[in-house]
């Protein structure tokens, strides 16, 4: 088990944030691991306040109940789709759809940037109580931004409906045969209209091409994302609990004002 400090993060909150990385094959050994736990209780109370999270297989829940028993919420269940290429045939063509992709330019930055810090309600920042709307909205901006900047991900397609921008697509490689779905938001005038679907078709062209699998993960709680990838082809891989740990000064929770 490893503290690792998120300096991206500690930015949009303003102090220390922390991810735990558990060790894998401890992880996936039966669940008589214990883990001590006492060393990360004294190095959290290192800092005041601090935010601290971290991921568990879902069939650990003996692993977490150890953290809820240090004081650590589950806030979200993630999982994690796998869609295998080519497209199965019935499909709508990439001709046939309303909406226009294509990759985002300079002159559509602040478009795509209010879509991303407008169109989220089930990520773990805006499903934990207690981070601030403000905080979640834009720790998806950012994420957007650094698309933008160049600094992060391989493209990002929008989805344009006239003159709108009705969504977007951010698409990263994690290997050489395997592209992510790292984001898709989609403006909330235009939910149940078909751009979540028409992104993902134009990103499935784009992986056939290269030959790559295209991995992506939503929610528990997001039952119209989970129906869109089973819709299309995705198939569960695996699922996850996130925890989430906050302290405030003189270690009392943090409460949104």
């Amino acid at each position: 088990m490893r503290l690792v400090e998120d300096t991206w993060l500690a930015k949009r909150f303003g102090y220390p944030v922390f991810r735990i990385d558990l060790d894998p094959q401890k992880e996936a050994a039966p669940a008589d691991n214990r883990l001590d736990l006492a060393p990360l209780q004294k190095d959290l109370r290192q800092f005041r306040p601090v935010f601290c999270y971290v991921k568990i297989g879902a069939s650990r829940v003996d692993r977490v109940s150890e953290f809820t028993a240090i004081g650590f919420r589950v806030v979200e269940t993630n999982i994690t789709f796998l869609r295998k290429l080519p497209l199965p045939s019935g499909q709508p063509s990439l001709q046939d759809r309303q909406f226009r992709i294509e990759p985002v330019i300079l002159s559509q930055h602040s478009q795509v940037l209010a879509v991303a810090e407008s169109c989220f309600q089930y990520t773990r920042f805006h499903l934990d109580p207690v981070i601030p709307r403000r905080i979640a909205d834009e720790i998806k901006r950012e994420w957007i931004q650094s698309y933008l900047k160049k600094e992060r991900g391989e493209v990002l397609w929008i989805a344009r409906f006239g003159q709108d921008l009705a969504g977007f697509l951010a698409f990263l490689r994690q290997s050489e045969n395997r592209g992510v779905v790292d984001l898709i938001g989609v403006a909330p005038q235009y939910r149940q209209r078909g751009v979540a679907r028409a992104l993902l078709q134009y990103c499935f062209q784009y992986c056939g091409e290269r030959s790559l699998t295209v991995e992506a993960g939503t929610q528990a709680a997001n039952i119209p994302s989970m129906h869109l990838y089973e819709g299309m082809g995705f198939l569960a891989q695996r699922s996850q609990y996130i925890l989430h740990y906050h302290a405030a000064v003189g270690g009392a929770d943090i409460r949104c004002a």
